[in-house]
């Protein structure tokens, strides 16, 4: 299985810093045939994104979109007082307080970053 944070590789000591849903906050990769991602690389479904429990299949589209809303959530959250903070991820809403916020930014950064080098590389050529 190709992903991005491998949460079964994460040390007790950290859940029990941080909590199980940032332990748990991870993208993993659909293999993706190679027609669709060169016909329309935008919108084809290159994996699952995991959060709080809840399993959203996205595009690149979708990781772009999300990246965005997470940082300006991200700005507010730090400036607001409350605990945990409710977002949209594409069809369902989580809440998530602001380090598990920037562990969700951090994964989706990563895995955008992953699909561009495969891509550079000519992995899905």
């Amino acid at each position: 299985m190709n992903s991005v944070n491998q949460p079964w590789a994460i040390s007790d000591k950290y859940r029990e810093k941080y909590g199980n849903t940032w332990a748990e906050i991870d993208f993993e990769f659909k293999d993706i045939l190679e027609k669709n991602f060169l016909e329309n690389p935008q919108s084809t479904v290159i994996g699952t994104l995991i959060v709080a429990g809840q399993r959203e299949e996205v595009t690149m589209r979708d990781l772009s979109f999300m990246q965005t809303v997470l940082k300006t959530s991200i700005a507010e959250a730090v400036q607001l007082p409350m605990n945990e903070h409710e977002i949209k991820l594409k069809s369902k809403y989580v809440r998530l307080n602001v380090t598990e916020l920037n562990r969700l930014y951090e994964t989706i950064e990563d895995t955008i970053t992953s699909i561009q080098r495969k891509y550079q590389l000519g992995l899905y050529l």
